[in-house]
Order: structure tokens, then C-alpha cells, then sequence
């Protein structure tokens, strides 16, 4: 592995132990995997599974799956078998939390939302995570809603309110990658990517949902939208051909493929921040990699992993995308060592724009099928959602994901802020204040 590694680092100036975690660097804070994705974060029993239906991972779950009206919060179910593959980082179970659809006409509609929430960066840090929701169910609220999200009942807000909602909680602390089903040394599992198979997996089970899905609107923020980005081809790849599948995620383009931490760009050192991230996902993780994107990074002589980065994989995706994005995304310019007080601090966010705004708007033009809202705002997620007052040249993100989802076509679905294409690249946007509730409503 650290052959590999040194391959993406011709400089050779990096010393990595993977074992413990350990980063040393030449130069100080280069790495700092303190990935602080936006914070998203009893039992009923199910329907008992169809008996020799082949599944990936085991479906039994406690709880019952009631009908309802859409103005009932979404109700959390836990996975409860023991002989589960899937469970949070401290063993307690996985699980979602669900509203069935408000009427007949949605029945077989879906909106699928992958909850957000950071990366679990080192031994230290996930033991940490383990004890809060982000890492345990043990304490998860019974209900849940989402007042300015793709969640919502209020159809004043969401196109989307009358769907079936899933809000399938975090608690791996693995962006959703996690192959990991042995313990750590401190007794941690990273299942992230195992418990999105069991969740479709479950509503197949008691929904038919592979057979039947006439849509869904597959979504995340944050590490939520980075996780959607990576099953989007699973997810395509099990439905039926008919199913109308689109992908959303929202703050999920995670890195730009030519960004670099500040502490080597200050000194002119130019090496890409995705090659070290991605191969600490794989090593730490067991990453699921995407296999198109595998079989083509193979076929050039470049590590599979490198496909754990949005702006690697994003070319094999096989549904249509729709890329809601901050072009100067907070989070990341803190992961990359970026202080507004630190000198340069101008000259490098210009930069990291620029990056951003070469992978995901000049990058995807070629593929007509995808969406993209680029604002020009030093936000993450918080104004990503359809309740957002954030305009993109005087349009609203709500209104060209419908128009665009709908295959309406009265607005154009590719829109960057013009004032950031013709200024110094600074965040430019007058209308950035971020109104959405991540957390959303809970008891």
C-alpha cells in the first residue's frame, strides 16, 4: 500500500503509517482529517422477509412498517439481527428512519436521503464518534422531520412531499464506503456502504422495490452526498430499466481534483489532496469502489482508489446527476488548513475556486444528462435544500431540480453565478445565508 502511495508522490516527502493512523509531514497541519461534513445527525418490527430471496446482507429488522399521513414525522426502525454484517461504529444497530407515501398516486415513488456528518479520522476520533449518534443508535429520537429538506411533507417546499421518504441514518463514520466488518483495536466495525445495501435490501423486502420503483430521487449532503455519488451506480445497476432514478447530492463534489492543502501550496508544492484522502479511505475503510470506475482506472495503470474521489468517479456514473455545490465549500477549505486570517488566505480560496469550478463546470459540460448549481458562496450545506433563499442568477435550487427532474426543460439546468466567472474569484453571491435545517426536527 505504501508503495502505492509513494507512486501519487513523486516529491517522496511524505511518511505515512497507515497501522496506527499516524500522519508525519515534512511541513506542519498539511493533513488534517478532521473532515467536518456537515453534522446531519423502541423499535417496531418489520414484515418478515420473503424466504430464500438472495440478499447481501441479512434484512431482519424489528418494527412495523404503518401507513400514514404526510404530515406524521418519519419514524426511526432499527436492524436487529444478530447475525447482521451491518451496525454502527460501536455494534449497536443500523437503521432509518420512514413515511410512508400520502396517497395511492405515490406509492411507488421514493425519495432515498443519505444523512451527513463528517469523517472518522483517526483511532482517537472514531472511539470519540462512537459515543454520540454519529458512531451509536443507542440514543437515535423515535421520530424525525425535515421542515426545509427533500424530507418535507409540506408540498409548498419539496415536489418530492408526497413520496416515501427514508432517511437513512449515519453512524459509521466511512462518507458511506465501509466495507470493514472486523473490529478495530478498539472494537469499531466501518459498515457505512453494507448498510445501504440492507436498507434497499429491507424495502425490497417488504416493497418490492427493485420490481416496482417507478422513481426515486436518490440524495445525500455532505459525506451523505458523497456517499450518493458513489452507489449511484449500484443503486441503477438493481432497479428495474424503467425506473426514472435521479441523483442528488448535495455537497457531495469531495475534493476538487487539483486542490492542495495550504501548507504545501503556500510553498508552491502542487500535489493533489484527493490522492492521500482516497487511499486513506481505502486502507482504513475497506472502501466499496465503484466498479466502472475501477475497471477504467485499471485499464489506464492508476490506483482504483483515486475513485473514491467525486471528481474521479463521476464520469461512470450511469444516472443522471444533478451537482448542487458551493463553489467555495467551507468545510473543505477548512479540511485543506485554509484561515481567513492566515496571509494568502485570498489568493489561495481564488485558487480552490477555480479548482472547483474546473472539475465540476468545465469538466461536465461533455455530459448533457447531468445538472449543475454552482453559487458562488463560503458555504457547505446550509444553503442546500429546496427551502434555501439562495438564488444562482435569480433562480432558486428548488425550482431548476424540478424543472430538471420532471424532465420540464422551461429552465436551463446548467447555472454558475456570472459574478464569480467575471470577478477575482471571491464568494460573490449576495444571497448566501444558509436557512436549511440539517438536524432537522426530532423527539
Amino acid at each position: 500500500f505504501l508503495s502505492r502511495l509513494r507512486l501519487l508522490n513523486p516529491y517522496s516527502y511524505r511518511s505515512v503509517t497507515f497501522k496506527s493512523v499516524d500522519f508525519n509531514m515534512a511541513s506542519q497541519n498539511v493533513i488534517q482529517f478532521v473532515v467536518v461534513f456537515a453534522m446531519g445527525l423502541a423499535t417496531h418490527a418489520l414484515p418478515a422477509g420473503k424466504a430464500g430471496r438472495p440478499a447481501p446482507v441479512s434484512s431482519h429488522i424489528s418494527g412495523k412498517l404503518s401507513q400514514g399521513s404526510p404530515d406524521e414525522p418519519l419514524v426511526r426502525y432499527l436492524f436487529n439481527d444478530t447475525t447482521s454484517q451491518t451496525a454502527c461504529l460501536d455494534g449497536t444497530p443500523s437503521g432509518f428512519y420512514f413515511r410512508p407515501a400520502a396517497n395511492a398516486a405515490s406509492a411507488q415513488k421514493w425519495v432515498f436521503y443519505l444523512e451527513g456528518g463528517g469523517l472518522c479520522q483517526a483511532p482517537a476520533d472514531c472511539l470519540n464518534r462512537s459515543q454520540g449518534d454519529l458512531g451509536s443508535s443507542k440514543n437515535w429520537p423515535t421520530t424525525w422531520t425535515d421542515p426545509t429538506g427533500l424530507l418535507t411533507s409540506n408540498d409548498s417546499i419539496s415536489s418530492w412531499a408526497t413520496y416515501n421518504h427514508v432517511w437513512v441514518r449515519y453512524c459509521s463514520g466511512d462518507c458511506w464506503t465501509g466495507m470493514r466488518t472486523e473490529p478495530d483495536s478498539n472494537g469499531l466495525v466501518y459498515t457505512g456502504h453494507l448498510q445501504i445495501l440492507q436498507t434497499i435490501d429491507r424495502f425490497n423486502t417488504t416493497h418490492q422495490l427493485l420490481s416496482t420503483a417507478e422513481e426515486i430521487l436518490w440524495s445525500g449532503d455532505s459525506a451523505g452526498g458523497l456517499g450518493a455519488i458513489q452507489t449511484a451506480n449500484l443503486v441503477y445497476d438493481r432497479m428495474k430499466p424503467t425506473t426514472h432514478l435521479r441523483v442528488v447530492p448535495e455537497a457531495g463534489w469531495f475534493l476538487p481534483s487539483t486542490a492542495v492543502a495550504f501548507a504545501e501550496w503556500k510553498y508552491g508544492i502542487h500535489l493533489p489532496y484527493q490522492d492521500l484522502a482516497t487511499a486513506y479511505f481505502d486502507q482504513t475503510f475497506s472502501s466499496y469502489i465503484d466498479t466502472r470506475c475501477a475497471e477504467s482506472q485499471r485499464a489506464r495503470g492508476k490506483p482504483e482508489f483515486l475513485c473514491l474521489s467525486s471528481s474521479i468517479v463521476w464520469e461512470h456514473i450511469q444516472p443522471p446527476v444533478f451537482f448542487a455545490q458551493n463553489i467555495f465549500d467551507s468545510v473543505q477549505l477548512g479540511i485543506l488548513g485554509w484561515d481567513p486570517a492566515l496571509p494568502a488566505a485570498a489568493a489561495f480560496m481564488a485558487d480552490f475556486g477555480t479548482a472547483m469550478i474546473d472539475d465540476v463546470w468545465n469538466g461536465t459540460k461533455a455530459n448533457t444528462k447531468d445538472a449543475v448549481l454552482l453559487l458562488s458562496c463560503l458555504e457547505h450545506c446550509n444553503n442546500l435544500c429546496p427551502a434555501s433563499t439562495t438564488r444562482v442568477n435569480g433562480y432558486a435550487y428548488r425550482d431548476v431540480l424540478d424543472d430538471w427532474y420532471f424532465e420540464k426543460n422551461k429552465l436551463p439546468h446548467r447555472i454558475i453565478d456570472d459574478c464569480v466567472l467575471h470577478g477575482d474569484r471571491q464568494p460573490c453571491n449576495p444571497s448566501c445565508k444558509g436557512i436549511c435545517v440539517i438536524m432537522g426536527n426530532h423527539t
